[in-house]
């Protein structure tokens, strides 16, 4: 069975997923030194690449990209922090997520 058959069978929807790295900070300087330790991690492409297509920037920024993506239909978010134990940027983008919807 095809899964276009499958799907309205079982009256389901495909779900809208994106997958984003995260780098979040307070503020212009905090921001910056997360940048240029992730460019001494992973490089520079790697960082320019984020910078184009992932999550950079402060809350309220990150808050309306979010919003944006909600509007079109994303359900499922797969997320990868730069430091997944820095507590602190998860907060901030705990918050986030409540600004968001």
């Amino acid at each position: 069975m095809n899964l276009i058959r499958l799907l309205k069978v079982t009256n389901k929807k495909i779900e809208k997923s994106i997958e984003l790295d995260v780098i979040i900070g307070e503020s212009v300087t905090d921001l910056e030194y997360k940048e240029k330790v992730f460019s001494m991690e992973r490089g520079p492409n790697i960082l320019h690449q984020i910078q184009k297509h992932g999550l950079i920037g402060k809350p309220t920024t990150l808050a309306e990209r979010i919003k944006e993506y909600l509007k079109a239909g994303v359900t499922q978010f797969f997320l990868a922090f730069q430091d997944p134990f820095d507590i602190s940027s998860l907060g901030l983008f705990n918050d986030v997520i409540k600004s968001a919807k």
